[in-house]
Formats: structure tokens, sequence, C-alpha cells
């Protein structure tokens, strides 16, 4: 029986586990009107690591908006700090963000304890 790799990650430095979601990303820097959209790779209840073109810097203020997968499901929306940024690839960074504040973040909290939930069931195969 081979092992299926979890969707979910924790390092001992993570204070929150990351839930590995490829999620469509809408930001700009504060006080900017130019939008840069991009694809989430994980998120978690206290940052957000996103893939970009267009690399900020570390202590920079960002809106981001951050697109549900679920039909009917109203964006959220979150002020973020850049905390850190790697070079992955010739012209693409990772960037880790920190939340700020998350607008209406009960609703984002239940949101995405019910992906991890039902990623987890899944994954692990809990009723087989």
């Amino acid at each position: 029986m081979t092992k299926k790799k979890s969707c979910f990650q924790q390092s001992e430095k993570r204070k929150a586990q990351r839930l590995e979601l490829a999620l469509k990303i809408e930001y700009k820097l504060k006080g900017d009107k130019r939008t840069i959209k991009t694809i989430c790779k994980d998120i978690s209840g206290k940052g957000i690591r996103i893939s970009t073109y267009q690399p900020l810097k570390l202590g920079d203020a960002v809106d981001m908006i951050i697109h549900s997968k679920d039909a009917g499901s109203q964006p959220f929306t979150a002020q973020c700090k850049v905390i850190w940024v790697k070079k992955t690839g010739s012209d693409i960074f990772d960037m880790g963000l920190s939340f700020v504040k998350i607008d209406n973040r009960d609703e984002f909290i239940k949101h995405f304890c019910e992906k991890m939930v039902n990623l987890f069931l899944i994954d692990d195969n809990v009723y087989e």
C-alpha cells in the first residue's frame, strides 16, 4: 500500500497548520491602484504563500482578495504583511504573507476549517 502525499504541511517553525490549495488571489500594495493576479500555494489561519513574478519587499503592506473555489461563495478580503520572499525559478518568486486583518474572519475560519476537515477525511481514508 502506497502512502498518499498529505495536503497538509507542518514544520517545527510553523504556529499553524497549512492547507495546500490553489486559489485565485488578487493583491495590491497598500495605496497602489495596480492589482496583481496570482495563485495561492498554501494557506492557514495565520498567513498565505503565493507565487508571483512581481515580488514585494519585506514588511510591505498588502490588500488581498482570496477567491474560494466553492460556487456561490464570496471572496475574502484581508490586509497582509510580506514576511518572506524566496526566488523559486528564473522569474518566479514565492512570498509568505501574514494576515494582519481578515474581514469577516469568523466566516473565513469556518470556510477553511471545513476544507481542512473534508480533505483530512478524504486524505486519510478514516472510514475505510
